[in-house]
């Protein structure tokens, strides 16, 4: 499952498109990412003042994008200063695909403390097998 699967398509059908897990504005428009975007409720090419307004931009988790940056890339990261390697990864990203929306916002939340990704890991890890 990929980032714009998630979104609602009232968010995605003006252009925005995903860069290193990271949901950008239209490339008709500024092209930087959505976070960054200066346009108002006016602007006609993009609509990054609704997905900030409506904390779409929060919902795309940067801890979740970077696990699946990991298992699409082979390439392990660093997530809050602990290298994360893709079997790790994938087992974090199969848990949080197949749990209903309600966990997938406790995981969201877990995965934002380097206390609280451990846990994940070592949850998700002992599922999968």
């Amino acid at each position: 499952m990929k980032i714009m699967d998630i979104l609602d398509d009232k968010y995605t059908k003006k252009g925005t498109w995903i860069k290193d897990g990271v949901l950008m504005c239209s490339k008709e428009c500024c092209g930087a990412p959505v976070s960054e975007c200066s346009c108002d409720s006016s602007c006609k090419k993009c609509n990054c003042y609704n997905l900030k307004e409506n904390n779409v931009i929060e919902a795309t988790s940067n801890e979740m994008a970077t696990l699946r940056s990991i298992v699409d890339n082979r390439q392990a990261e660093k997530i809050h200063g602990m290298m994360v390697d893709m079997f790790t990864a994938s087992a974090m990203v199969q848990v949080y695909d197949k749990v209903n929306d309600e966990n997938q916002a406790k995981m969201r939340e877990m995965l934002t403390t380097p206390k609280g990704f451990q846990r994940m890991a070592d949850f998700a890890l002992s599922k999968i097998s």
